[in-house]
């Protein structure tokens, strides 16, 4: 595989015959932010659960309106490192067009409470759906654990795959913190039996904010109508109070194949796809001032059957994320508090460009650069602002064969002009570098390109830099 990517020339989600919808927005977020080249200026849902977080895209308003994409990127996105999920579904003619409503699963029913200990409320406090009605569960004394397996009617038949059932929780912990953090745990039983761990994430939220537990239908040994799920809360000591965990809601979001498989509009569906976590860098947390100024998200997307990249006609892309990566003991960061909704800048479509030999690894390919100033006074005193570092990305023509350069020239300089970014990918396949190595840029220099050299290829090179 090459080591270098570049994707959206031209960016097809940004076609003037194009249209773009979400399933809810918050005011001064618009969709259509999304169409536009300033990752800064954002898209942003009115909550993080599943309904409210879809994106639908459609290339025009006939049938026979398609484009060819191999490849869909958000572009700072407040996407969770190892939480986040995202699903990318094509489909090659007019599906629906309300994306609220597109693939969207059915909730069982919340039927009852099969055990508990230490709890004090009942079923009829969490079984509202994604419509909380203020009532909660919780311990029946301060510092207590408690724990309660929930059960579920009207299941349809579970269809497997990794993360395709969804166990969502709305919670709460007044007080709680990354350095007193209190803790939900969930695990998978089926029939009073326990059948997985599922994993403890952190809760954060003063005022409530959706959990999710995804897990693959394949563990069970039924078709899911006796799944439910045991939920246990760990409070917290602050040293001057103790925090219990809340619960207002517990809702199984399940998957038959009629939800997706069987649609059959559906040209290609990637499944849900967990963004990568981000590679430990052996100084442990960040400071949150030293954020990176958004998660960039690509996704494959696949071939139609029968073969071929064309004949994208709509685009969905479903997010679930709670920003609270399930605790295994080995991240780097330290969990914060919920925002309690997605957002994202930038939406690229279209087809990856790979060079066939990829980019010397001897050579410069990519820098940081800090604008910062720093100024000193008579007095030996320095002061400055500091900035926001930017990446710069130089590919050298050389590393290219000749067509590959003409075709870039042609295609990247005299087409797509410079103030129309891509993304550009370094090392797409390493998953450790998707962090540092993906970067949303436009052209900034062009240097002349030189004649053949003896093996054949151009000289020359173009650096792109990083537009936050």
């Amino acid at each position: 595989m090459s080591n270098f990517e570049l994707i959206g020339l031209p960016n097809q989600a940004a076609l003037s015959t194009s249209t773009v919808a979400a399933a809810t927005e918050a005011p001064g977020f618009d969709v259509e932010n999304l169409q536009g080249d300033e990752p800064s200026v954002r898209w942003r849902s009115t909550s993080n659960e599943p309904r409210a977080s879809v994106i639908g895209w459609r290339a025009g308003d006939r049938d026979a309106t398609t484009i060819e994409a191999d490849r869909l990127a958000l572009v700072g996105t407040n996407l969770h490192p190892g939480a986040a999920l995202v699903r990318v579904i094509t489909t090659s003619k007019r599906y629906l067009a309300n994306p609220a409503v597109a693939f969207m699963r059915t909730p069982a029913t919340t039927a009852s409470f099969a055990a508990s200990d230490n709890l004090s409320g009942s079923v009829e406090d969490v079984d509202e759906g994604f419509t909380p009605d203020g009532a909660w569960v919780g311990p029946t004394s301060e510092g207590l654990e408690w724990s309660v397996r929930v059960t579920f009617s009207a299941v349809g038949t579970c269809v497997a795959g990794a993360y395709r059932q969804q166990f969502w929780v709305y919670a709460r912990a007044d007080g709680s913190t990354a350095q007193y953090r209190a803790t939900l745990a969930a695990e998978l039983w089926e029939a009073g039996a326990k059948v997985a761990d599922l994993g403890v994430k952190p809760v954060l939220s003063s005022t409530g904010s959706w959990l999710v537990w995804a897990w693959d239908a394949a563990l069970l040994a039924g078709g899911g109508a006796d799944a439910e799920v045991r939920l246990v809360a760990t409070p917290t000591d602050t040293g001057s109070a103790w925090v219990a965990v809340e619960v207002g809601s517990v809702v199984f979001l399940f998957e038959t194949a009629n939800d997706v498989d069987d649609v059959v509009e559906v040209r290609s569906d990637s499944g849900w796809l967990l963004v990568a976590p981000a590679a430990a860098s052996g100084f442990g947390a960040p400071a949150s001032e030293d954020d990176l100024a958004g998660v960039t998200v690509v996704v494959p997307i696949a071939e139609k059957s029968g073969g071929g990249v064309d004949g994208v006609h709509s685009v969905y892309v479903l997010i679930a994320d709670d920003h609270a990566p399930v605790d295994t003991g080995d991240s780097e960061e330290l969990p914060r508090e919920p925002p309690g909704y997605v957002e994202a800048g930038v939406l690229v479509l279209g087809r990856a460009w790979s060079p066939a030999r990829g980019i010397p690894a001897q050579g410069e390919f990519l820098r940081v650069v800090d604008p910062s100033r720093v100024q000193r006074t008579p007095g030996g005193q320095t002061f400055g602002v500091r900035l926001r570092p930017y990446r710069e990305v130089t590919l050298q023509l050389g590393a290219l064969t000749a067509a590959e350069a003409r075709g870039l020239i042609d295609r990247f300089l005299l087409r797509h002009g410079a103030r129309r970014p891509v993304l550009v990918r370094l090392l797409p396949d390493d998953s450790a570098w998707a962090e540092v190595g993906t970067v949303w840029a436009e052209l900034v220099e062009a240097a002349a390109i030189g004649g053949a050299s003896a093996a054949g290829r151009l000289r020359g090179a173009l650096t792109l830099r990083e537009k936050a």
